[in-house]
């Protein structure tokens, strides 16, 4: 729910599909889609799908987080799975798209799920600094080039950031609160 409108924003500033994925182990989630006005669009996340977390630009921006222990730990794990079902996401380019994604601050897919399909990712931490979500834009490949992608990335850190406030406005009680408490 914290995220929704993050999403709604999102989907209508790039006029692409938004989604926000929750981490779950070495797994990402989708959680929700937000479909843009775009009349191409990327599927290739629907609310419920559970990947790895190499599949996906906003499971990359999560992965890019973790150490590199965690990080090829997740690679075994998962390497002879995802080799089957998308040959294009070989160990190599996850680890590029890692450093990459370290190198600028967000998560690129360029293709490797999908040929086509490409997507964009940013990390949403909770109030210990933890990777726990991601937000993305999936999109056709001619939609995020380069200068794109600078774009919405500044778009999705703002988004990321919009969605860390509302979480932590839940475990920060409203002021005198605890004041009345302690009077009682």
């Amino acid at each position: 729910r914290m995220a929704v409108e993050s999403l709604v924003r999102l989907a209508q500033l790039s006029q692409d599909t938004a989604f926000i994925t929750l981490r779950s182990g070495t797994y990402g989630v989708c959680l929700h889609r937000e479909e843009g006005t775009y009349p191409i669009r990327s599927h290739v996340l629907a609310a419920g799908d559970r990947h790895p977390l190499i599949v996906s630009a906003g499971n990359l921006a999560i992965l890019a987080t973790l150490s590199d222990p965690e990080v090829e730990f997740i690679l075994r794990t998962h390497e002879a799975s995802c080799a089957e079902r998308y040959p294009h996401l070989t160990v190599e380019a996850v680890r590029a798209a890692v450093a990459e994604a370290r190198t600028r601050g967000f998560a690129v897919n360029r293709g490797l799920t999908f040929p086509g399909s490409w997507g964009i990712g940013v990390v949403i931490r909770d109030a210990d600094g933890e990777s726990i979500a991601a937000l993305s834009i999936a999109a056709v490949e001619g939609r995020l080039g380069e200068e794109r992608q600078e774009f919405l990335a500044a778009a999705l850190h703002w988004e990321a950031r919009e969605v860390e406030s509302r979480m932590a406005a839940l475990l920060t009680p409203p002021v005198g609160l605890g004041q009345a408490h302690r009077a009682s």
